[in-house]
Order: C-alpha cells, then sequence, then structure tokens
C-alpha cells in the first residue's frame, strides 16, 4: 500500500482495506468492504505510470516481431499480449532495481495458478479426468503454449 500512495495512486482506505485468506492450498486475496457501498464507488484511483501497459515500455512496444516465425501471422492484438508479458519479465529480471518490482511481487506465481486453473493441471489430474470433453482442449492448448 505504501508503494501505491507514494507513487500517485489513492486507496480508499477508509473503505477498504486487503485481506488474504489461507486455505490449503489455495491463498486467497482480494479488497473487503469495512461498510455498505455502492457499484459506483471508487475503489482505487491508479496513475497510469503505474500501469502495466504498452504505453510504459515504448522500446517494447516498438519492437518489430514480424520477422520471427511464429510472431508473423499472430493478430495485433495476440502481438500486443506478447509484447505485455516480455515487459513483466524484463521488469521481473531486474528484481528490486524494477521500479515496478513492488507491484511484480505482488502478482499471482505459477504455483499459486497450479492450485486451480485448469490450464496449467498436470498430467495427473488431466488423466483422471480424461473422458471431460474440457480435457482434450487444455491439451491440446498445453502443447500449443
Amino acid at each position: 500500500a505504501f508503494w501505491l500512495a507514494a507513487n500517485g495512486a489513492m486507496p480508499d482506505i477508509d473503505t477498504f482495506h486487503s485481506m488474504t485468506v489461507r486455505r490449503d492450498p489455495l491463498v486467497i486475496r482480494g479488497m473487503v468492504s469495512k461498510a455498505p457501498f455502492n457499484a459506483s464507488r471508487l475503489l482505487m484511483s491508479v496513475p497510469q505510470k503505474m500501469w502495466i501497459h504498452l504505453d510504459n515500455f515504448p522500446k517494447i512496444r516498438r519492437a518489430n516481431l514480424s520477422s520471427l516465425k511464429h510472431c508473423a501471422t499472430m493478430r495485433a492484438s495476440n502481438l500486443d499480449l506478447l509484447k505485455l508479458a516480455a515487459a513483466v519479465a524484463t521488469e521481473k529480471l531486474k528484481g528490486d532495481a524494477s521500479w515496478f518490482a513492488q507491484w511484480i511481487k505482488q502478482l499471482p506465481t505459477m504455483q499459486y495458478y497450479r492450485t486451480f486453473h485448469l490450464h496449467y493441471a498436470g498430467e495427473d489430474i488431466l488423466h483422471d479426468f480424461a473422458e471431460l470433453p474440457i480435457i482434450r482442449l487444455v491439451q491440446y492448448m498445453q502443447r500449443f503454449d
């Protein structure tokens, strides 16, 4: 919260606070209201400089990927997602030297996603549920990714 406030984000700390609930192996993170509020209530104002957005990574945004075999036929929106992933990976590699370090440390880990997200299911889970039609799609996606 300090990093957010120090860089211009304005969370509504009078109404909301963060909460983490641990139910092994899950860790559930979120915001909790201290009082009733309506749907139009602003939870937090975050300045654009704090967004993980290609405009904040101009070198990566300008990167021409068209000469790369698998990128040449990708839609622009998918290329942008790939570039965003590269931006986050680059910042993560910088460690504490990254301006986004405090934000990146709060992101869910792959281990966390593996506890609930079907796309990251292991072979044992896929085998146990092999009769479900969705499993074939998951296996295809895992091969593609």
